[in-house]
């Protein structure tokens, strides 16, 4: 295991490349022998003179799937800000640490190196109070779940990123362009992902180098030529308002139809299930949108967070009513709180989240700056998101959070969903629920089927 370290100065982050899937001789070798079994030559050596010519040759033309061949596992421990950019990486898997399920450990925050000591403490005075209030609700009994949304947006996670070479080339070209990947914290683990790449596969990381600058001018370019031609879409569409955001479906491509013309006994029934493509417009706590962005195949466009809007408007969900937690993992056993015991952790978790917007109000006038700014507000601010599901994927969204062990408040914003889903396509939802979702939640043991 090779292990890459951030500087202290920078924070408690890292990078560790856990594992990588490659032959017995360079990554690089792996690349040419992939692209070469089409020839049959496969098996030959690999001079460095034709392997370099050759790893060119297939980057420029575009020829990646060779590429694809190296498979790397690192184990990240980032600021939750950081760590959103990992987790929306089409071609990746990752499993994370959860708050559902521990405790968050203290003065395990980020704070920017680059401001002033003075700057850095008005940074961690804020974290340590927020933490405070974190551990007086789970004193009080109140669950995991929502106890930890008294915590600032700069906690540190951990989390196994799956990813292979390709989809990495990918995501350094994507954090070039993307405004939210330009923190100190993200640029620190970027360099460190790029030393590892670097050692293991030398030859692609310099042609991925060579031809970068040219790619990121014509990503930029077209861009710019769309922008000016075509405004934003103002199409409507139909909204259920849940918990202070909304569910919106845009738009369904495909009808049963299709589906059923592309059934064949040659794979998978459930193959077709991807002829249909299913557009939302979603407004969730970020959170909740967390819990969605892991189902694979969903495509997923964050259109912002609206942190001038928090600021302004106190734009945070807050629960009504409280819950307890009893059990273990996979068998949470969840009491709603008294009305008074309710209105006491109530309290404390609001008047948590105002000072949190007063400390970051004032954090923003010292620095200009409203990304950092956001570091000091409660995670449980609004985030807007496109996500475009095959119908394939959203069954599994339907059959993971629709379940007893998925958190309420994903599962109100998954039950609209599948309202509104239902209303258009009647036939199909009954599909899904006799023949996806388990047996038992037809029983008493899942009383929430009823509630459609």
């Amino acid at each position: 295991m090779r292990e890459i370290k951030m500087d202290e100065t920078i924070g408690k982050s890292f990078v560790r490349l856990d594992a990588i899937l490659k032959g017995a001789e360079s990554s690089d070798t792996d690349i040419v022998r992939a692209a070469r079994v089409s020839t049959g030559r496969h098996l030959e050596d690999v001079t460095d003179e034709k392997l370099k010519g050759m790893v060119n040759f297939l980057y420029r033309d575009h020829h990646l799937t060779p590429f694809q061949k190296i498979v790397f596992r690192f184990h990240v421990k980032a600021s939750i800000r950081t760590a959103r950019q990992f987790f929306c990486v089409l071609f990746s898997s990752h499993n994370e640490f959860s708050g559902r399920y521990s405790i968050f450990p203290e003065n395990d925050f980020y704070v920017p190196s680059l401001y002033s000591p003075g700057i850095q403490e008005i940074v961690r005075s804020s974290q340590n109070r927020a933490y405070k209030n974190y551990r007086n609700l789970l004193e009080a009994g109140v669950a995991k779940e929502q106890a930890r949304l008294a915590l600032p947006y700069s906690f540190f996670t951990q989390f196994y990123w799956t990813v292979d070479l390709r989809t990495l080339f990918e995501f350094f070209d994507a954090a070039e362009v993307n405004q939210n990947c330009e923190t100190e914290d993200f640029q620190t683990l970027l360099a460190r992902l790029k030393e590892v790449v670097a050692g293991q596969a030398p030859v692609a990381y310099e042609t991925y180098q060579r031809w970068n600058d040219e790619n990121q001018t014509r990503k930029c370019e077209w861009a710019a030529v769309l922008k000016s031609r075509v405004g934003p879409s103002d199409k409507r569409c139909e909204k259920e308002k849940i918990l202070g955001g909304f569910v919106g479906l845009r738009e369904i491509s495909g009808d049963a139809g299709m589906i059923v013309k592309c059934l064949s006994d040659r794979f998978s029934p459930d193959r077709a299930l991807d002829q249909m493509i299913v557009h939302w417009d979603l407004e969730v706590p970020i959170f909740v949108w967390r819990q969605l962005v892991r189902h694979r195949k969903g495509y997923p466009a964050e259109i912002g967070d609206d942190f001038e809007g928090v600021l302004e408007r106190q734009r945070l969900y807050i629960p009504a009513i409280f819950r307890s937690q009893k059990g273990k993992v996979g068998h949470y056993e969840f009491e709603i709180f008294s009305g008074e015991e309710n209105l006491r952790v109530w309290r404390i978790l609001n008047d948590s989240q105002e000072k949190s917007i007063e400390e970051a109000k004032h954090l923003l006038e010292e620095t200009g700056s409203l990304e950092d700014a956001s570091l000091l507000l409660p995670y449980a601010f609004y985030t807007r998101v496109s996500w475009v599901t095959p119908l394939s994927s959203l069954t599994n969204v339907f059959l993971l959070r629709l379940d007893s062990h998925t958190q309420w408040e994903t599962g109100q914003y998954v039950r609209a969903m599948y309202r509104l889903f239902k209303a258009k396509e009647p036939l199909l939802a009954e599909i899904i629920e006799n023949y996806f979702w388990p047996k038992f939640w037809r029983s008493k043991s899942f009383p929430l089927l009823d509630r459609f």
